[in-house]
């Protein structure tokens, strides 16, 4: 899957020898583990764990389906609910103002740049994501309000609990990679057999809470005051 800002070293790489790989009984294939997140120098995270995304991307070419209706990622209270959202390639999402306030919903990550315009409360406007990736969302009007639409190419992906523990069920067979990600983190990739038990797999986080960027035409964003402010 080609990301902006993907990567197939870090934490997963250096740890592969720590992982342990099973094989099991699986009808349709099946994988499982849990997902532990650390900090730089290696210290364990304890929370936040539940944020990251997990996936699976077999070799063979698999079918996804685009949903008829569009995804819906509303702006509310100066944030972007919900923070992360995950569609497939070719998938619509809507980006309602629920505020009564103004916001201009933009993103310039590489293949998925587009920009809304400044509206207020309405059912704004739509943009359809054709490229698989991570593409990063900001207001124009607002610095703080950041989120997160991940475009996959397959069908197969899922969230970790509180815990850090995942299943992916009824994967096709054969070879494939695992894709893990989380906000504060970047992309780790792992090579796979859809029946296995990966036992601490690792997840670096280290980015900001709130990520650096500049505003829409590429200059620092101006102080912005209104009710919530």
């Amino acid at each position: 899957m080609a990301a902006d800002g993907a990567r197939t070293g870090g934490p997963i790489a250096r740890a592969l020898s720590l992982l342990a790989l099973l094989a099991v009984p699986a009808a349709g294939g099946e994988i499982r583990g849990v997902v532990q997140l650390t900090a730089e120098g290696g210290a364990r995270v304890s929370r936040g764990v539940e944020e990251s995304v997990v996936a699976f991307q077999p070799d063979r070419r698999v079918t996804v389906e685009v949903p008829e209706t569009p995804a819906v990622m509303a702006t509310s209270r100066k944030q972007f609910q919900p923070q992360v959202l995950i569609v497939a390639r070719g998938a619509e999402v809507r980006f309602p103002n629920f505020d009564p306030i103004l916001h201009n919903v933009f993103s310039v990550s590489p293949g998925s740049q587009f920009d809304l315009g400044v509206y207020g409360r309405s059912d704004g406007a739509s943009f359809t994501f054709e490229r698989p990736g991570l593409v990063r969302i900001y207001c124009n009007v607002h610095r703080s309000m950041f989120a997160y639409v991940l475009v996959l190419d397959t069908p197969f992906y899922t969230r970790p609990d509180r815990s850090g523990r995942f299943r992916l069920s009824d994967l096709p067979e054969g070879p494939g990679t695992l894709i893990l990600w989380h906000p504060r983190g970047d992309f780790d990739t792992l090579r796979v057999e859809p029946s296995a038990v990966l036992d601490d797999v690792e997840i670096e986080i280290s980015k900001h809470t709130i990520p650096p960027h500049l505003d829409k035409f590429g200059r620092p964003y101006r102080a912005a005051r209104d009710r919530y402010n």
